[in-house]
């Protein structure tokens, strides 16, 4: 049994959905370590779901074009809804700042994808 590229996307952003849904401190915290770190889950959860879209858009049965543009424009897609959401959830808002933030995780992960694809790649032999 082959399971679809697309099931590990699905299961990621299923994560990333339930973390959304947890309610949020009516009190914010007055830490910058704890803002940081919220942040920096921004950024890594994001950049898992570019890397794990843009396999699934890699791996579809059409000939892939573009699959790093896809999977970046779905994860900016996917975070604007999952800001959108959480303005429904109690202490929570949805912030663009934060859409900016897991975009900026998705073009990390697609630039080390790029450069990692790119030192591994042997340069092309002309005959």
């Amino acid at each position: 049994m082959r399971v679809s590229p697309w099931a590990p996307v699905v299961v990621w952003c299923a994560v990333i959905f339930a973390g959304s849904c947890m309610v949020g401190s009516p009190v914010p915290s007055p830490l910058w370590s704890d803002w940081l770190m919220r942040k920096s889950a921004h950024l890594t959860e994001y950049a898992i779901l570019f890397l794990l879209a843009r396999r699934a858009f890699a791996g579809g049965k059409v000939p892939p074009v573009f699959p790093g543009a896809w999977a970046f424009l779905f994860c900016v897609a996917y975070a604007a809804t999952d800001e959108y959401h959480q303005t429904f959830v109690p202490f929570r808002s949805g912030e663009a700042r934060d859409v900016l933030i897991d975009a900026v995780g998705a073009a990390l992960a697609s630039a080390v994808t790029s450069v990692t694809r790119s030192a591994l790649t042997p340069p092309n032999v002309r005959p």
